[in-house]
């Protein structure tokens, strides 16, 4: 994000195309790091349903069930549904 000059401001919306550990174990730390901004801007997170449910018990283990450090909805996706 950094390098690419979008920084944490513009983000919006996250897109995980799969739960493999190597997408998902980074958003603990993205999450605390947009914690700082001290916003209540809302992130969605986009992913199968699998993947979000991955991303839930992840979250529930690190700040209890149904919480997180920010503002977050999360958003299945659908066959035939485009970005």
């Amino acid at each position: 994000l950094l390098r690419s000059g979008a920084g944490f401001r513009r983000l919006h919306r996250l897109l995980l195309t799969h739960a493999h550990f190597d997408h998902i174990l980074g958003i603990p730390g993205l999450f605390s790091t947009l914690r700082l901004r001290q916003s209540d801007d809302l992130l969605t997170v986009h992913g199968g349903s699998d993947t979000l449910d991955l991303v839930v018990r992840m979250l529930a283990g690190l700040w209890g069930e149904g919480r997180a450090p920010i503002p977050l909805k999360l958003e299945p996706l659908t066959p035939g549904r485009f970005f």
